[in-house]
Parts: structure tokens; C-alpha cells; sequence
């Protein structure tokens, strides 16, 4: 039995106050929780009105687990179960890694900030989906993107200082910036605010590489994937990434050809086996990789995204080599 869902029902001579929550039974992890205040005068109306919400909402739960969505649970935070649902069905977008379906999700997030202003994991998930804009090349302006992500997240945290998923977001928004020490520490604060906030560690992982800390970097990413194994299969780019600049290409080449098995539109694993391929001596495969992630993301360049020159400088000219400019 993989869920688990429990109920429990408060009842005034005038009202009934309904709670539901989902648990992962493997883990005992909450993965949605919900309740229901409602006036007792048509119990039976209210009963079929919450079975209908919560059938709708799970069913876009038990989806995002189909799609091995990456780190998709703990998006509540709302008294406003609309909105809730509005950002599982961002989540699910999100989740395709296309330009199309990131700028469908961005409209959801939007419309879920509409029906709740104080939603401020939705500020987090859009300053999320903005900054993704600027890293995947899907960006006419990344500049003025990050820069939005930036005032979104700051909003979030506003509304919920301790926001786990504002803080992982801002320490990629800082490694893309160059600020690599500061996006270290972010990412760093945001695990220690929610020491199993799997997005947390795939920040952290993200940023180490960034930061040329790859066996630091590995472990970040082991550690999302003992806590959601679910989704191994996501996480191995972030084992693999590293691996590329410890030079252990033919370990990272499985592992990314894993992850595009699921998430086949991720652009930067097509860009991180080409190097591998490069490095390899298979230029014909390199060639075909660099191809397919230039064909996913026209926009997409890889401009001194690690803080060591040098290792800049090799993987730049492996990627001339494979034909990316």
C-alpha cells in the first residue's frame, strides 16, 4: 500500500469541521493535508462537495507521482483548495521541460496567486518558473527574468520567512548569476530550514557543481535521492552533472541517458552528454546530443557557468568541438 488516507470529523451543534490528509505509507511523510469548515444545515450537500474536491485534488497528486514529477509535494500552504490545485496542474507542465508547457504552467501559477494573494509557495513556484526560463534558453530576456524571480521569491519570503522553496530557488538564481559562494549558503539555509526538502538538495547539488565542488555536489544529490527514490531516475542528472567535472564520463553517460529516458526534454543532460561524448573521443554521438539540445532550446549557451576558468574553458571548447556556439 503505497497511501494512506485518514480523515477525522469535529461536529457543533451548527457546524461540521471535516480534516483529510494523505501519507506516503513508506515513509510516513504528509503529502497533502486539507480541512473543511462547513455549516451542519445540509450534511449531506457538504459531504458530497468534499468528496468531489477531494477526488479532483488527488487525482492531480496521484498524476504528478505517475509523471515522477520532481519534488512536486508540499505545494499546500492555502486555505484555498482551487488554488492548490491550480499549482498540481503547474507542476504537472512544469514537469515536461518544454517551452510550451513551461509558459502553460506560469498561467496556472498566475491564476493560483489570483485566487489566493498570500499564497507565497506560488510566488516561490513562479519565481521558480522564471528563473527555469533563463537557465533552459526559453528566456527573451534573461536578464530581466532572473531579476523577476528574484522580487517573486523575496515576495514569498515575505509572506512565509522561512520558505524553503523561495530560498532554493534564490541560490540558483545566484550560481546563474555568478554569485556562487552566495548561492551555496542559500541553498545551504534552505536544508537546514527543511532538513527533507528534496528540492533543497537538488539546489544545493546544482550550486555545488556550479561552485566546481563536485564530490560535494554528488553527495547533495544522493541525498534527494534516498529521500524521494521515487524519482531516482530525475535526480541522476545531478549525480551525473558532477561526474562530468571529475572527468568519470563513462559513469555520468548511463545516468544521463536514465534521466532522458523519463524526462526526455531536459535540454542541459543532451548538453552534458555531448561533453561526455567529446571527451570520450565519440564525436559523431556528441555531435547528435549537442543537435538535439540546440533543437529543444535554440536560446540555450553555456557562457562561464562554473566558477573555475579553466574548467570553463575545457568544457566550452568541448561543446565547439560538438558543434554548440
Amino acid at each position: 500500500m503505497k497511501y494512506v488516507l485518514e480523515g477525522s470529523v469535529q461536529k457543533s451543534p451548527d457546524r461540521i469541521r471535516i480534516g483529510v490528509e494523505l501519507v506516503d505509507a513508506s515513509s510516513g511523510t504528509e503529502l497533502w493535508t486539507q480541512k473543511y469548515d462547513r455549516p451542519l444545515k445540509d450534511i449531506f450537500a457538504v459531504q458530497d462537495e468534499i468528496a468531489g474536491k477531494v477526488v479532483t485534488t488527488l487525482g492531480l497528486i496521484f498524476k504528478l507521482e505517475e509523471m515522477k514529477a520532481p519534488h512536486s509535494v508540499k505545494l499546500a500552504q492555502t486555505d484555498n483548495l482551487e488554488a492548490y490545485d491550480d499549482l498540481l496542474r503547474a507542476n504537472q507542465y512544469w514537469s515536461r521541460f518544454t517551452k510550451e508547457d513551461h509558459l502553460r504552467a506560469r498561467q496556472w501559477v498566475q491564476k493560483a496567486i489570483e485566487l489566493d494573494p498570500k499564497y507565497a509557495q506560488a510566488y516561490a513556484f513562479l519565481g521558480g518558473n522564471y528563473s527555469s526560463s533563463a537557465l533552459f534558453g526559453w528566456s527573451e530576456d534573461p536578464a530581466a527574468d532572473l531579476a523577476h524571480a528574484y522580487e517573486l521569491n523575496q515576495k514569498a519570503l515575505t509572506l512565509d520567512d522561512s520558505n524553503s522553496v523561495a530560498l532554493a530557488d534564490l541560490c540558483e538564481i545566484d550560481w546563474m548569476q555568478k554569485q556562487f559562494d552566495r548561492a551555496v549558503a542559500e541553498c545551504e539555509r534552505a536544508v537546514a530550514n527543511d532538513p527533507n526538502f528534496v528540492g533543497g538538495y537538488v539546489s544545493l547539488a546544482d550550486a555545488l557543481t556550479a561552485a566546481n565542488k563536485a564530490e560535494e555536489a554528488v553527495r547533495a544529490a544522493e541525498k534527494a535521492t534516498r529521500l524521494d527514490p521515487l524519482r531516482a531516475d530525475f535526480y541522476a542528472y545531478f549525480i551525473a552533472s558532477p561526474y562530468v567535472l571529475m572527468g568519470r564520463y563513462q559513469e555520468a553517460i548511463p545516468l544521463l541517458k536514465r534521466h532522458i529516458a523519463v524526462y526526455p526534454g531536459q535540454p542541459w543532460a543532451h548538453i552534458m552528454l555531448a561533453i561526455s561524448y567529446i571527451e570520450l573521443g565519440h564525436d559523431q554521438e556528441a555531435r547528435a546530443e549537442a543537435a538535439e539540445a540546440i533543437r529543444m532550446s535554440p536560446g540555450l549557451v553555456y557562457r562561464d557557468v562554473n566558477q573555475d576558468a579553466a574548467v570553463n574553458k575545457r568544457l566550452e571548447n568541448d561543446l565547439h568541438k560538438a558543434g554548440l556556439k
